[in-house]
């Protein structure tokens, strides 16, 4: 059977090495991402050890043990033992210029070298082989081939021609170089991925479920929706639930940011990946596990693949050429070079600097870095992003167009009136006809009349859009569905009627509450914005809303499929237009929109069909959406400056010859550290 698995690849480096791992696995997987920032590897596979040994033959070993960051700390004992063994002879000989014959044996700057070499050197060669066999090439392409030919060039020299300079020294010294700059990438990433790492901690692998009259521990994979499970004090609460029994105070901090203990009763929500503080209680699961919260915030976050932006597969197209263009350059170096000089030790000094000074990495980085960042900060602030190019070019919105009802409005029934004889049965019957519809409305009826059971219904149900529903001569929903004379005694046309025959037999009085939010979010929005309310309320109840918030435009009495003409005609007149809603009837409307964003709620269509979904419901959300947007895209485009600035001037400066290989190694490693440190500050996001 099948199963997704989540991998830590600590050699993941930069966008090539994203290439050949897909690449690799495709043919034997069935889904495959990879994501640069965390060095994680998600897949989903049958046969997880075949995955496992195709892996560590491209040379991306899965890290299963710690004993693979103890070998590397050892060959990091070993480069730097050499380096300075090195960096002490240059100080001593060249510096210094004192006389120490040990120091001049060119043997043991062989046996130094060599010992280096297929140390340190050894996984830059098995990334060359996989490059070679992919056909990608980046940064491991560059290390081998510029550090053997500094290698094998001075074995050359120290049998053939001994009075020439080696370049022995150059080649332990770039690989200690780039091996400790490796080492400072990952510490780095590893804080960048400090969010993501705080949520898989979260994830809990086995849940006490009730099965018959006890309760027993299953994988955290086989609980279902209604299934009801226990969670002790102390525990992390392994699903989204609803109360059943305990009364408990909850930590969220990881999840909301919100520092208080806060106070769970019963039917009140709990969210999985917070923490039971206080006693036992038992939750009915309301969302298994691959909808709940918790996996939705960590999914968005390691599934960067999906949601490459424009502006990364630019990026990553660039890359796919820059190495060969790279070497193309070191080689007409060279010859240039020889040809003028005739000097076949400077002409490689200058082709190993062009091959060094080049960071495909930098570029491989600026992009992903950020967007893992960014992505993490958009989870705290409960933005579910679905489409990060969207997101990138949220600076051209400048109109923002709102549903009412579910987005600036909360509507709750307070009670039935009855225009006839009470009737239970008439209950079960209404209920069972809203139960078949997924506009919000109609969620909030079958709510109201939870406690009446269904009844089954023999013929379907007919659904006029914006009026309501119509089964075996009832009729539910708004004004629209009464009789002229039937609408001069009702004294509140915003209610919901129901009819028998054309007959007015009950309604359900609504009460309409403003989100609280919703006054101070249309005020700070509209000193920038063009603000619009679209509903299909009646106008009474639209101009009582917009006395209150101040829109640009209102328009009331609106069909779902009028709405979708609104945005249009906006659009038409040269407006960027971002539409907010929550039910079916929304649909339209946000496929029209240059952005959609969906309240969340149960209407599944409504969130997979938005670019954004306000997991929270908040609409000071809005503001964070806006700053997080802003702040990401400046961060991506200051990177993409850095690296092309970079290799812009200091590839020229390599082959005219006015950079030493290992100050070309050096800034090549600050080039990608610079990067990852840019992308840190994203950090900082409050």
């Amino acid at each position: 059977m099948s199963e997704k698995k989540i991998v830590d690849v600590p050699s993941i480096s930069c966008a090539n090495c994203k290439t050949k791992i897909e690449k690799a696995l495709t043919p034997i997987v069935e889904e495959v991402d990879v994501n640069i920032g965390t060095k994680k590897v998600t897949f989903i596979a049958e046969d997880y050890d075949l995955v496992k040994k195709t892996l560590a033959d491209i040379n991306y070993p899965i890290q299963e043990e710690k004993s693979e960051k103890n070998n590397d700390n050892k060959l990091l004992i070993i480069g730097i033992i050499g380096g300075l063994y090195f960096l002490i002879k240059m100080i001593v000989l060249h510096f210094l210029k004192l006389d120490v014959p040990f120091l001049e044996y060119n043997f043991i700057d062989f046996i130094v070298a060599t010992i280096v070499q297929f140390t340190l050197g050894i996984r830059y060669y098995k990334g060359l082989l996989s490059d070679l066999k992919y056909k990608t090439f980046g940064m491991d392409f560059l290390v081998a081939t510029s550090t053997t030919i500094a290698y094998v060039y001075s074995i050359y020299l120290m049998l053939f021609d001994s009075s020439q300079m080696l370049f022995f020294e150059i080649q332990v010294i770039l690989l200690v170089v780039i091996f400790i700059g490796n080492t400072i990438e990952d510490i780095i990433k590893k804080k960048s991925s400090k969010d993501l790492e705080a949520l898989l901690d979260l994830q809990v692998k086995q849940v006490l479920v009730k099965q018959d009259d006890e309760f027993i521990l299953k994988d955290i994979e086989f609980i279902k929706e209604n299934d009801i499970i226990k969670v002790k004090p102390g525990d992390k609460v392994p699903l989204d639930g609803i109360i059943l029994s305990g009364t408990t105070k909850v930590n969220e901090s990881l999840l909301t940011g919100e520092e208080n203990l806060i106070p769970k009763n019963l039917k009140d929500e709990v969210i999985g990946g917070s923490i039971n503080m206080d006693q036992v209680i038992t939750l009915k699961v309301t969302k298994d596990y691959k909808n709940s919260y918790l996996n939705t915030l960590i999914n968005q976050i390691t599934d960067i693949s999906d949601n490459k932006p424009q502006i990364q597969k630019v990026g990553d197209k660039i890359i796919s050429y820059f190495v060969p263009i790279i070497l193309i350059l070191s080689l007409i170096s060279f010859i240039v070079w020889y040809m003028i000089t005739k000097d076949l030790s400077m002409s490689i000094y200058v082709a190993l600097s062009t091959l060094i000074i080049a960071c495909p990495c930098a570029l491989g980085l600026a992009t992903p870095i950020s967007f893992m960042i960014g992505n993490s900060k958009f989870s705290q602030k409960h933005l579910l992003i679905q489409s990060i190019d969207k997101v990138m070019n949220i600076q051209k919105i400048d109109t923002i167009a709102f549903d009412k009802t579910g987005t600036l409005i909360d509507k709750n029934i307070t009670e039935i009136k009855y225009h006839t004889k009470e009737d239970t049965s008439l209950l079960s019957t209404i209920k069972s006809i809203e139960s078949q519809s997924n506009h919000p409305l109609a969620k909030m009826i079958v709510e109201f009349l939870g406690d009446y059971d269904t009844v089954e219904l023999k013929d379907p149900i007919v659904e006029n859009k914006g009026v309501g529903l119509e089964y075996d001569g009832y009729k539910i929903g708004s004004i629209k569905i009464l009789k002229e004379e039937a609408k001069k005694d009702i004294q509140n046309p915003s209610n919901i009627f129901v009819t028998k025959n054309d007959k007015l037999i009950l309604e359900f009085v609504l009460d309409y509450t403003l989100r609280k939010e919703a006054k101070d979010v249309i005020s700070q929005l509209n000193k920038k914005y063009k603000t619009i309310m679209i509903t299909g309320d009646q106008k009474e109840n639209a101009l009582k809303v917009d006395k209150e918030l101040n829109f640009s435009e209102v328009y009331s009495e609106v069909l779902p499929e009028e709405k979708i003409n609104i945005i249009k005609d906006q659009q038409e007149k040269g407006r960027t237009i971002m539409y907010i809603g929550d039910g079916i009837n929304d649909t339209l409307a946000l496929a029209q929109a240059d952005i959609s964003i969906a309240i969340n709620g149960d209407v599944e269509a409504v969130k997979q069909i938005s670019d954004i979904v306000l997991i929270s419901n908040n609409l000071n959300n809005l503001n964070d959406l806006f700053y997080i947007a802003k702040r990401v895209k400046n961060n991506v485009y200051q990177n993409y400056l850095w690296a092309f600035s970079y290799n812009v001037i200091a590839i020229p400066l390599a082959m005219m010859g006015k950079l030493n290989p290992l100050v070309a190694g050096v800034m090549m490693m600050l080039s990608s550290i610079f990067v990852i440190s840019n992308a840190n500050r994203l950090l900082r996001i409050k």
